[in-house]
């Protein structure tokens, strides 16, 4: 979209006469309109015609519109995933006997939202933070799934919204191939990161640890 506006803003019929536009220049405008930032290092409106403020503007709106639904779609996959959180998390400490009820859902709103957003803040009594979930594997795997989620990318939870939209109209639907590379890697990372951590501790941290934590912790 920046090379094709950039090109765009370049032809001599965007360009008044008298007036010229260098490639970097063009290229600075045109991805300043794409992002929407606005910054441009030119007076707009002494260098383009009216054909070309036009492109420009198409260019604009064209990027507002994507950005607006990017971030709708990001927002409300954010709250869906920490909504089911909070009330997994929340019921699952009240009913494991952790908490009292309303403590429970302190400390399932809060650690859904931290969780979520990879913020790494908890309200733990005692600052035992996860250390209290040291022994509780499921704890420990609903956390991991919150943390990938939350630090997958806003690409990937806006395609995942639109996927599931689609298997609800019973629709087929194809991730980009952006999604399905840097969800990949994602999982490679942890994958690999897991295997590092449980080669480099087997014989020290995670060698007085049961096969469960052995294999889960280095997960976290």
């Amino acid at each position: 979209m920046i090379l094709i506006a950039a090109f765009l803003l370049s032809l001599p019929i965007s360009i008044q006469s008298g007036q010229s536009l260098s490639v970097i220049d063009a290229l600075f405008t045109a991805a300043s309109a794409v992002s929407a930032t606005g910054l441009t290092t030119i007076v707009v409106g002494d260098v383009f015609t009216t054909f070309g403020l036009i492109v420009l503007l198409f260019v604009i709106q064209f990027s507002r519109q994507g950005v607006v639904h990017l971030v709708k779609n990001v927002l409300i996959m954010v709250f869906i995933i920490e909504i089911i959180g909070f009330l997994v998390i929340t019921h699952y400490l009240y009913f494991s006997g952790y908490f009292n009820y309303r403590e429970a859902a302190m400390q399932g709103l809060f650690l859904a939202i931290s969780l979520t957003a990879n913020a790494g803040f908890d309200i733990a009594p005692n600052g035992d933070s996860y250390q209290m979930y040291a022994t509780d594997y499921f704890m420990q795997s609903f956390g991991i799934i919150l943390m990938f989620f939350g630090s997958v990318g806003f690409w990937v939870l806006a395609e995942i919204k639109e996927f599931i939209q689609a298997k609800i109209r019973r629709e087929r639907y194809k991730f980009s191939y952006f999604v399905k590379m840097i969800f990949t890697l994602h999982i490679a990372f942890i994958v690999i990161g897991a295997v590092f951590i449980f080669t480099l501790e087997s014989q020290a941290f995670l060698r007085t640890k049961n096969l469960l934590s052995r294999y889960i912790m280095p997960f976290l």
